[in-house]
Order: C-alpha cells, then sequence, then structure tokens
C-alpha cells in the first residue's frame, strides 16, 4: 500500500484517511479476520475468531459498521465506534484505542507516513467532551451483560493476577461489567447493589451505582478518568459483593475496592474455602455503614494498610459493637503501605496464610459467641 504523505490541514488529512481501503485495512492489520463475504448485498462483511466482532464494509471501501452484540435491532460495538468513513476508526471500532493512538498503529502499519499528523474532527471532540461530562445526578448507567468478557479477563487475570474461575464466575453473576462508550469502554465497572434487598433481576438486586477501575495498560491521561465510581452512584445505598453461589454467608471479608475481595477469593481458593465466604468491596470513602456491616456474623477486615484504611477498619469495628447479630470481628490486613491484590501478586503464600489464620479465628469465635467477647476483642485491636 501506498505511503499517505502529511498535509497541513485537516480537511485533507481527512481527505487522506478516507482515501484507505477498508478491505485492505483489515487483513493487513488483523490477519485473523475472516473475509471478505458478501452480507447478501454490496456491502462484505468480515467475521473475527469465535464471532467476537463483525465488521460490514460499504461498497466503496470507506464507511463500515461494527458489532460484537445486538440491543433489540440495533448493532452495538462495546470497543469503540460502531460506525465510521475511514481508517482510523476503523482502528478504534476493533482496538478500542483512542484516536492518536489509532493513527500511531496505521503509521506502524506503514499505512501512513510518519509525520502524518491529525486531530479528531470536531464531531468526534463533542461526543468524548459530552461522554466524559454526562452521568450527573441519580445513576443511571445501564448494564449490557452481552459485553465482551475478553478485555476484562485480560487486565483481571493477566494484569492483576486473579484466577480465572474467579473472574468468570463474578462474570457470569453480573459481578463483572466492561464500560461501554468512547471513555468507559476502558474500565471494567463493578455494579453496586443493596444486598439487603429481594432480588429484582436475574443478577441480583438493582445497581445503584458501579465502582470502576481503569484496565488499559497506558493510564489516562486525563484526572478526572481515574476517579473510582461512576457518576451517581451512592456508596451509602449498596456496596460490590461476591460469592460463589450469590448467596449470604456468615463469614463476610470487607475490602476497600473489588479487585481486593477478588484477591481474597483467591487466597481462600487456595485454601480450599472460596465456598465458605463472601468478599465485599465497598469503595473507599462513604461506603462503610451499618447495613454494609451487618451482612454477616463474623466479619473480617481487609481493607488497605495505610491510614484511610486503618481508619475504614476502627469504623467498621466501631460498628460491629453496635450490632447485637456480631460475633466476631478479625483483622486482616496486608503489610504496610500495600493493598490486598499487591500482597496477594507479591506473596501469594503470606496472604493466604494470613487469611487462614483469621478464618480459624472466626470459626473458633463461631464455637464461643460469648456476648461480652467481642467487646474484649474489639478493644485488644484497638491497643
Amino acid at each position: 500500500m501506498a505511503m499517505v504523505n502529511r498535509n497541513p490541514a485537516w480537511a485533507r488529512q481527512e481527505e487522506a484517511l478516507r482515501g484507505l481501503d477498508l478491505n485492505t485495512i483489515i487483513p493487513m492489520l488483523w490477519p485473523e479476520a475472516q473475509g471478505p463475504r458478501s452480507d447478501g448485498g454490496r456491502w462484505m462483511q468480515w467475521h473475527f475468531p469465535n464471532e467476537e466482532l463483525k465488521i460490514n464494509v460499504a461498497p466503496d471501501g470507506k464507511g463500515f459498521v461494527a458489532w460484537d452484540c445486538r440491543s433489540g435491532s440495533g448493532r452495538i460495538n462495546s470497543r469503540g465506534p460502531s460506525t465510521g468513513t475511514y481508517a482510523a476508526m476503523l482502528v478504534q471500532a476493533v482496538e478500542g484505542r483512542p484516536f492518536p493512538d489509532a493513527i500511531q498503529r496505521l503509521k506502524s502499519a506503514g499505512m501512513l507516513a510518519e509525520g502524518f499528523i491529525a486531530q479528531p474532527s470536531s464531531t468526534q471532540k463533542e461526543s468524548l467532551t459530552m461522554t466524559s461530562q454526562s452521568g450527573s445526578g441519580a445513576f443511571r448507567y445501564t448494564y449490557d451483560y452481552s459485553r465482551p468478557y475478553l478485555p476484562v479477563r485480560n487486565y483481571l487475570v493477566g494484569m492483576r493476577g486473579i484466577p480465572e474461575w474467579i473472574v468468570k464466575a463474578a462474570w457470569d453473576a453480573g459481578q463483572i461489567q466492561k464500560g461501554y462508550g468512547p471513555i468507559n469502554q476502558h474500565y471494567v465497572l463493578f455494579p453496586c447493589r443493596d444486598w439487603s434487598q429481594d432480588d429484582t433481576t436475574p443478577h441480583g438486586p438493582k445497581a445503584v451505582g458501579a465502582l470502576k477501575r481503569w484496565m488499559d495498560p497506558t493510564p489516562p491521561n486525563n484526572p478526572d478518568y481515574t476517579k473510582m465510581a461512576m457518576p451517581g452512584t451512592n456508596k451509602k445505598a449498596g456496596w460490590w459483593q461476591f460469592s460463589q453461589d450469590n448467596s449470604p454467608k456468615d463469614i463476610v471479608v470487607i475490602t476497600e475496592q473489588p479487585i481486593d475481595a477478588l484477591s481474597v477469593m483467591a487466597a481462600a481458593q487456595q485454601l480450599g474455602q472460596p465456598d465458605q465466604i463472601a468478599v465485599i468491596g465497598f469503595g473507599g470513602q462513604g461506603g462503610v455503614t451499618e447495613k454494609l456491616v451487618s451482612t454477616g456474623t463474623h466479619i473480617i477486615i481487609a481493607t488497605d494498610h495505610d491510614r484511610a484504611g486503618v481508619g475504614y477498619a476502627q469504623d467498621i469495628e466501631q460498628k460491629a459493637h453496635r450490632l447485637p447479630s456480631i460475633q466476631s470481628v478479625t483483622r486482616c490486613l496486608p503489610p504496610q503501605g500495600q493493598d490486598w491484590n499487591e500482597w496477594w501478586k507479591a506473596d501469594p503464600q503470606a496472604a493466604t496464610q494470613a487469611l487462614k489464620d483469621a478464618l480459624d479465628a472466626a470459626w473458633e469465635h463461631a464455637k464461643d459467641p460469648n456476648p461480652f467477647a467481642l467487646h474484649q476483642r474489639i478493644s485488644d485491636l484497638d491497643r
């Protein structure tokens, strides 16, 4: 394919991008794609392995429609644009890359000259701005349980060290989702629910918000994108929770973030006891409520080992002190300066042993539910 030289004006650069034939680009960038074959009309269709993504290319080779799931009669692409008119948008649609990265991808493949410089069109800029500023007020995020699993798996298993069976079980239970849209597609989402309510959906009570974590290897360049809750999330109204069969457990392990909770579940798996506990990620500041603490009869605290985490631990202990249903409270904090996921990745053996000690203490307290013992244990923890 001929190299495209740099044009100083965006209008001319956009024209150059539109000049790249999409049916030629697809097999060069993604050799695993199968096609092209007719969709029954003049458009040509490409299929990615396991039907993970489909792309229809317009008769002129310039426009496209991409989708990985359907919503009614509509086609939705959770990775990026569902429709587009030139090569960079196609890269965004397939790989979920920001626009500058899509340009660099085309340069690396020799389809654009190294000196080619382009900026997003005004319509793209408006779309990104509207997306980043939307969502104020009540939580309104709509979940779609057909979102692709692979990017979430790559992040939680490949980068965070969570065993795949745990990630897949939480995914199947609707407790892990992939974000949708130009910005949110870069996040893994953890729905927060009021688990004291009766189930109103197949996956549990209706979500009152979602905690989130940026899952791309490249950190975001906007500080707003590092916030760890979706706009409108009410941490006092619900929390992220997971158990092996999505049912209540006597022993509840409370962490700050869902990734830490999944790490605790990984340690429980090593002990052969993943079915014995429920894990909670309350989202940090504003998330500790008596309703949350009352979810179990034996509470294990696994907050971060920093000033804020120790403060949360003390808050949980004080709330447990006021709840007659709580029989024991045990701390299982990571080493100083770490959270549970960092501990799990750095020293899984030590993390697993610490959880074993905490579980043994909970079971021992269960044998002797002395109403005065909890008060004494909490006093001991504060020393």
